[in-house]
């Protein structure tokens, strides 16, 4: 007989006695008041597999009435903790017998509770294998169990990377509008949510109005008590939000009708800053620069600002160190994206020209590879075959998500370094990295080394692009050592 099959006897001979015992010496009264229930229960065995337990039943702590042990666990439900007690006996944790996604949540907050670890990692293993669908569509409730217990460091990094990955994930989940407030503003601290700031700003608003229940859909017959309440209910959620980031048609769509839920201060600054070219903000503010990208996250942001500052150009033996995240000097405000306003040389005019400082990213049709450039001059349409001179741009190519193969090249020809043209979108060099307008295919680009140091990619032929956005990068006032 195999030490698996003995192994299995000696569980099925624990069921029997947890089942079947008539020498119990714990009352374990599990549940609140309306539901408790009195379960009976070994102290050697819980002993045996629990350091909770250990203290619990010393005879330090131990509590006795009829020569029996109480333990009371008004946090845990009968149901939870007859399961817990099941695995504690037999070693075996049966997730079919387990009714519900929500209730197998309950069994990992109870087995932490127990100081049950190896059980803590099963659950957690269990859920992300079986359960992703339902991970997702409940966020919400998963996002806080684990997120201020370090028990659960494999379901905080299964949230991590769905903050990073899906963040509208987690604000369309079922649950979002039932998102307890600390969760929320832990989301909002964060510079890695890869969502346009506008999109953050409408979710925060529909959690907002749904904790005040009475406010009419629409806000113009909101009375100015209306807008004192929303502006409760926000007010830790406002300075967590980058205005600054969203672009001024959204500002003036978006956050203008809801300008009285900001402080006066602050709405003042924002609209100095967009009505007035070149301003910076001078309020404080705490929330952090996001990337916002659809397409990169804040390590390809770090290398283009290491690349903008000329941190490449000061190689040691062991290669440049990029900016960290909370490094990065510059802001990147989102001004187009394909996807979201158009494939047209047209709304990259209206939307573009006269902006300087800009960074163009391209993400290439069915491959991982992303390309793009940053143009330090203002883009214009005026004219034809329009070349601006500069020393500052540069092109650079990202081959796959690892950042292993990265390549930055900067202008050679510095006459001929940006060209504008009213049919093109952005276009560098000769033909280092152009994008020509297509019915057919959104953007048709080349890249051929004309006027750079190197060519960003071997294949020199016409390719078209899944998306496309231009940020501009602006100074932070104060930004964190690199």
């Amino acid at each position: 007989m195999s030490d698996i099959e003995l192994i299995d006897i000696l569980s099925r001979d624990f069921d029997v006695l947890l089942d079947d015992a008539d020498d119990y010496n714990v009352a374990i009264y599990a549940g609140k008041e309306s539901e408790m229930k009195v379960l009976g229960a070994h102290s050697v065995v819980l002993r045996a597999r629990s350091s909770f337990f250990r203290q619990a039943l010393s005879s330090e702590w131990a509590k006795k009435k009829d020569n029996l042990i109480v333990l009371k666990k008004p946090s845990i439900s009968p149901d939870v903790f007859k399961i817990i007690l099941r695995y504690i006996y037999n070693g075996r944790m049966s997730f079919d017998l387990v009714k519900d996604n929500a209730t197998i949540l309950d069994i990992l907050i109870a087995a932490e509770e127990l100081c049950l670890p190896e059980l803590c990692d099963c659950i957690q293993d269990h859920l992300r294998s079986n359960n992703d669908e339902w991970l997702k569509k409940n966020f919400a409730l998963v996002y806080r169990t684990a997120a201020f217990n370090d028990s659960f460091k494999k379901l905080q990094a299964y949230c991590d990377q769905i903050v990073q990955e899906f963040p509208e994930l987690v604000f369309k989940a079922n649950d979002f509008l039932d998102i307890d407030e600390r969760v929320l503003l832990l989301l909002l601290k964060r510079s890695d949510i890869r969502m346009d700031e506008v999109d953050i700003w409408d979710h925060m608003l529909r959690w907002g109005i749904s904790q005040t229940h009475n406010l009419e859909r629409d806000i113009s017959k909101w009375t100015h008590s209306d807008f004192t309440v929303l502006r409760t209910a926000l007010y830790k959620i406002v300075p967590l939000i980058n205005f600054s980031q969203m672009h001024s048609i959204d500002f003036y769509n978006k956050v203008k009708p809801f300008r009285r839920i900001l402080p006066t201060d602050q709405y003042e600054d924002l609209l100095h800053y967009y009505l007035v070219p070149g301003n910076q903000l001078t309020s404080a503010r705490l929330a952090p620069a996001r990337t916002k990208s659809s397409i990169i996250d804040w390590r390809h942001a770090a290398l283009i600002s290491s690349w903008i500052d000329r941190k490449d150009e000061n190689i040691s033996t062991s290669g440049f160190t990029p900016y960290t995240s909370a490094g990065i000097p510059y802001e990147f405000r989102l001004f187009l994206r394909g996807s979201r306003d158009g494939f047209s040389t047209t709304i990259f005019h209206d939307r573009c020209d006269a902006q300087s400082h800009t960074v163009t990213i391209i993400k290439v049709r069915d491959s991982f590879e992303i390309l793009g450039g940053y143009n330090p001059l203002p883009w214009k349409k005026q004219g034809f075959d329009e070349w601006q001179e500069t020393s500052d741009s540069f092109l650079f190519s990202f081959c796959d998500d690892t950042l292993q193969n990265v390549l930055v090249s900067r202008v050679q020809e510095v006459t001929r370094a940006v060209h504008s043209m009213p049919s093109f979108g952005p276009s560098f060099g000769i033909s280092d990295l152009q994008m020509k307008e297509s019915a057919k295919d959104n953007f048709i680009c080349t890249a051929k080394r004309m006027s750079y140091e190197r060519p960003i990619r071997k294949n020199k032929e016409a390719f078209a692009i899944d998306d496309y956005e231009v940020f501009q990068v602006i100074a932070k006032k104060n930004p964190a050592p690199p």
